[in-house]
């Protein structure tokens, strides 16, 4: 049905992308479906659908829709008629069960409200409510009034499309990186996630952002992703270490050290940050520091960070 409707529309997209400037375009649907359901509602067109309150959704759903083909070549169609006919449908829906429920009779006191009842007037209520009536109906007014209501509700089903709509270029970016990375021989979850992660940071996205939206499409297992940058300053940093070996000169001195070594072969000892000298031998980390740059030796260095 889609697809149809596309085919139709196609030459009305291509005026519409020289004459209505791409900030607006998502609120037209909405707005148009605004303005033209209370009209279609009474056609002759819709004289078949007896429920006043199914009649303006239908019409807001096809226009909404019907713009949304018309003006947008990426709209999902389908969306943009259901939240614009969302909220007659929930008033309608709200109001007749309310009046369903409204209308029982208690068999033990008739005089004596139900618990249905009570529901059901709450139902009617919310049916009847300022935001629901607002939504339902934003032409209702005159002049600015009008306009303002309008322009509320449009922007926020504007709003709901539009994040609706970047989740779903995130996941078809997300899989198209990951069959990419599955193609060039990268199969483990962890690289995809690395990879996929610098590209994200490459093109100027935020760290905290490209990791929650990494973790929301199922890549949590792959871990939290970090600069190289940020990796590298956390291992330079870093204020905890194993003690392998003492030097024969360490704690020698009787007048800086008069109680004896600081620690031991076997510690875990935390020292000053930044300090020593640091070295890779065959893919490990070491790091030589002077005796005095001991602070304190501790039995779990797990928990250990630098504030």
């Amino acid at each position: 049905m889609g697809s149809v409707v596309r085919k139709i529309t196609k030459p009305i997209r291509k005026v519409a992308k020289k004459v209505i400037p791409k900030e607006i375009k998502p609120f037209l649907p909405y707005a148009a479906a605004a303005f033209g359901a209370p009209y279609l509602s009474k056609s002759a067109f819709m004289s078949g659908v007896g429920n006043a309150a199914l009649r303006n959704a239908i019409s807001k759903g096809l226009i909404s829709g019907a713009t949304a083909a018309a003006t947008d070549d990426d709209a999902n169609i389908l969306r943009s008629a259901t939240l614009a006919a969302a909220p007659d449908l929930l008033q309608g829906g709200l109001g007749a069960a309310g009046s369903r429920l409204s209308g029982t009779i208690n068999k033990v006191d008739e005089f004596a409200p139900t618990l249905s009842q009570d529901v059901g007037r709450l139902l009617t209520k919310a049916a009847d409510s300022k935001i629901l009536n607002l939504a339902a109906n934003p032409t209702q007014g005159t002049g600015l009034t009008q306009l303002m209501n309008v322009g509320k509700v449009a922007g926020a089903q504007a709003s709901i499309d539009q994040a609706a709509k970047l989740a779903e270029i995130n996941q078809d970016e997300l899989d198209k990186y990951n069959e990419e990375l599955r193609q060039r021989g990268v199969l483990d979850k962890t690289k995809r996630r690395s990879s996929i992660y610098n590209i994200y940071i490459n093109a100027g996205y935020e760290p905290d952002y490209v990791n929650s939206m990494l973790d929301r499409y199922g890549y949590d297992e792959g871990g939290i992703v970090k600069a190289t940058q940020t990796i590298r300053d956390e291992e330079v940093s870093n204020i905890s270490g194993y003690v392998l070996k003492l030097g024969p000169d360490c704690y020698k001195d009787k007048n800086r050290f008069p109680s004896g070594p600081w620690c031991k072969k076997g510690d875990w000892v935390v020292f000053r940050a930044y300090s020593g000298t640091r070295m890779k031998m065959y893919g490990k980390e070491f790091r030589l520091i002077n005796d005095d740059t001991v602070e304190a030796v501790v039995e779990d260095p797990t928990g250990v960070v630098r504030a």
